[in-house]
């Protein structure tokens, strides 16, 4: 894991808030860097959470195409029927 001197969940607040931060400062590519990472981990105690921030993330940048995306990346690697409803 990334740190396991935080809470995994404070570390998931504080990785979408560096993203979030790196938007309003118009980086918003490197804002999807961090994202980007944090997904790409082999191991995810919670990847519903971080996904779910990173949907939220490009939908909150009106990017509805990159969100499609990241529903069918979701889907591909879930293959879980809650993620498809």
């Amino acid at each position: 894991m990334l740190c396991s001197c935080l809470d995994y969940l404070q570390l998931l607040f504080m990785l979408f808030q560096f993203a979030e931060m790196e938007a309003i400062l118009g980086d918003t590519e490197r804002g999807r860097g961090i994202l980007e990472l944090a997904i790409s981990q082999p191991r995810l105690e919670m990847p519903e959470v971080l996904w779910k921030a990173y949907i939220d993330f490009e939908m909150e940048q009106e990017e509805f195409g990159r969100t499609r995306n990241l529903y069918q990346r979701l889907l591909q690697r879930t293959k879980h029927v809650k993620v498809a409803l």
